[in-house]
């Protein structure tokens, strides 16, 4: 089973319907179908899925683990079942090396602020928080807790200099509710770090904007097609909780980077990442208080370029005088 599992990337599986049910291999774009050898594979799945009461789940068969999502079809249900990490890796070991891992990893996020990662589903944004909390812990010690629904990758770090807890909020818990519960568990004196899984209602951004503003380091993941696309949506969404003018002072106030991934298909069917970066230079800052004249985020779309060029010649960025300045 496990030597199955392992080139196993997306499994589509219909519980009343063995014989409709595929699945992608990793990196592969065309569907691949079951044979008789992998039937209990199959079995195992769908008994898996149907012992799950929540539509969104994580489940282990052998080594792997998958995070999975069931949807009425016209055949019955469907759950869809997608491969993820058995456990936190770091950074370097997913591929983030050099210059784009510097900035995830730069000194200066221990002093607060927000780190926004997007892009479409199934593009690894989870991967990618999860393995730059293990590092920072690694390396900068303090106090993590995850916000996540479900847990996907065991970060439960023991041992070293930080510690991450994570909160599974599968079921009714709202991310709101947990959000203001967590804030009361951090030591005092210390580095501090929450991950919020997924930002999907108004009042989770504008609290993400809020704790970011007071100086706490917030990761959080949303799915957006581009970086622009993922700023208005967060701006908009928090708007919705308060006011606009309230959540762009936010945002400026506690912007860091703005990370937009995806993994683009090579000839040879496998896929790798690309990723477009925003850090908070003053640039970034400005073009964001200037939104109260104009809706346009094309100023932050030519700065994206001008720092993609300048890591490019190792010249350094116009970082804010001091990240704790407010906008």
């Amino acid at each position: 089973m496990q030597d199955f599992l392992g080139q196993v990337g997306t499994l589509y599986l219909y519980e009343n319907d063995l014989k409709r049910s595929y699945y992608y291999r990793k990196g592969a774009s065309a569907v691949s179908a079951f044979d008789e050898a992998e039937i209990p594979v199959l079995s195992a799945g769908i008994e898996a899925c149907r012992e799950q009461k929540e539509d969104d789940f994580v489940v282990t068969m052998g080594e792997s683990r998958f995070r999975g999502h069931r949807m009425p079809t016209s055949h019955g249900p469907l759950c869809i079942l997608r491969i993820i990490g058995t456990s936190g890796q770091g950074l370097a070991e997913i591929g983030i090396t050099g210059a784009l891992k510097s900035i995830l990893m730069h000194p200066r996020l221990n002093n607060g602020g927000l780190v926004v990662i997007c892009g479409q589903p199934g593009e690894g944004k989870t991967t990618t928080a999860t393995s730059m909390l293990v590092d920072r812990a690694n390396l900068f010690g303090g106090q993590t807790i995850t916000l996540e629904d479900p847990a996907e990758v065991d970060i439960d770090l023991e041992t070293g200099p930080g510690r991450i807890v994570q909160r599974d909020l599968s079921g009714d818990r709202c991310f709101a509710d947990a959000i203001r519960d967590s804030l009361r568990a951090y030591p005092a004196g210390t580095t501090t770090t929450m991950l919020i899984g997924e930002v999907r209602d108004p009042e989770t951004a504008l609290l993400a904007l809020s704790s970011a503003a007071d100086g706490r380091l917030i990761v959080l993941t949303m799915h957006a097609q581009c970086p622009i696309a993922c700023i208005r949506r967060l701006l908009a969404l928090a708007s919705g909780a308060g006011n606009k003018d309230l959540a762009r002072e936010l945002l400026a106030s506690g912007i860091r980077v703005l990370w937009h991934q995806s993994l683009k298909f090579k000839k040879d069917g496998t896929r790798e990442l690309s990723v477009n970066a925003l850090e908070d230079t003053s640039a970034v800052v400005g073009a964001i208080k200037l939104m109260a004249q104009s809706d346009s985020l094309e100023q932050l779309a030519t700065e994206m370029r001008q720092q993609q060029h300048k890591r490019d010649v190792k010249a350094p960025l116009d970082y804010r005088k001091n990240a704790l300045d407010r906008a």
